[in-house]
């Protein structure tokens, strides 16, 4: 595969202690490398051009986001921009010094094979964590795990926030603007769409560490658009299980685990109304409605799991793990 077909964006905000060292390392590589400036406070920009002056061989090119984008917009910035100069692929990478060099490297050379339009990362094995990660990102990823798999019907990707991965530039088109997250959870739509658009996708483990770096993250923020973009990606994968006769199996016991959760909310509030109000009409048999509340519950999890599987087996001649 030519050098063409594939580009090293890089996302960079206030990384002025680390930038620089993040753009010795890929330098060696010898691909074309992006660098996107999302309106940095600090030398950041500076120490950028620097090195695009100091090395004239490199393939270099420097993004300026005269305001501060988000890096959710940031990264589609990056990712048009490679789709528009004729890259094939776009490796992203965070310009704080995070990422091993050779993990990115082993992106590179599965892209190179073209078995795969979109290769992601999970820091979440025995050796994928160096330094104290903080808590809150790690209970963070933790639910948006479980958030991705109810997403994409599958439960063979795992932290799907992390930010090293590599992926075919023409799923721009896929980038809805108005879904799209600006600033956070933007890993998570990236996935979720790579796997429901049935791209050949392999995870990796990576390595990441934490040391000094600040994190921009506001949790409760990321949080609602989690959910928000959980729900949106759910409504897409039902509506293309109507149009794919290899889910219509899996289709069809959705409709019923939909029609079992709608009967069960019904009950809980009938038991609510028979437990906490003294209207005589709901003070009857509230132990009774109690058991159906727990049997049409288990019902609707049994149920619930079988189209899930049925979809997961599906999804998994897409999915690979690199181990």
């Amino acid at each position: 595969m030519s050098e063409k077909n594939i580009a090293i964006g890089v996302l960079s905000f206030n990384t002025e202690k680390y930038i620089l060292k993040v753009l010795e390392d890929l330098k060696v590589l010898k691909y074309p490398i992006v660098i996107i400036d999302d309106s940095s406070k600090d030398n950041s920009l500076e120490v950028v051009k620097s090195f695009k002056k100091e090395n004239p061989d490199i393939h270099c090119e420097i993004i300026e986001n005269k305001s501060n984008k988000g890096a959710g917009q940031s990264c589609r910035e990056l990712i048009k921009h490679c789709k528009d100069a004729g890259h094939k692929y776009m490796v992203k990478v965070d310009g704080d010094d995070q990422f091993d060099i050779e993990d990115i490297k082993k992106i590179i050379l599965k892209l190179e094979t073209e078995k795969y339009d979109f290769i992601k990362s999970n820091r979440f094995w025995s050796g994928g964590i160096t330094g104290d990660i903080p808590k809150i990102r790690y209970f963070g990823n933790l639910i948006a795990t479980q958030f991705l798999h109810f997403a994409t019907g599958s439960n063979k990707i795992y932290d799907p926030l992390n930010g090293l991965f590599g992926i075919k530039t023409e799923i721009y088109n896929s980038l809805n603007d108005k879904k799209y997250p600006k600033r956070y959870g933007y890993p998570f739509y990236i996935t979720s769409q790579a796997i429901l658009n049935d791209y050949p996708s392999l995870q990796i483990n990576n390595r990441i560490k934490y040391s000094d770096q600040e994190s921009n993250i506001k949790p409760l923020k990321l949080l609602f658009s989690l959910i928000r973009l959980t729900l949106f990606f759910n409504r897409k994968k039902y509506q293309l299980k109507k149009v794919n006769y290899k889910l219509h199996k899996s289709l069809f016991y959705e409709v019923v685990f939909r029609f079992f959760l709608f009967i069960e909310l019904l009950l809980i509030v009938r038991f609510i109304l028979g437990y906490f109000t003294t209207i005589p009409v709901f003070q009857t048999n509230i132990a009774g409605w109690g058991i159906l509340i727990v049997i049409f519950a288990s019902l609707t999890v049994f149920i619930y799991s079988v189209s899930f599987n049925l979809e997961n087996k599906y999804r998994k001649d897409y999915i690979s793990i690199d181990e």
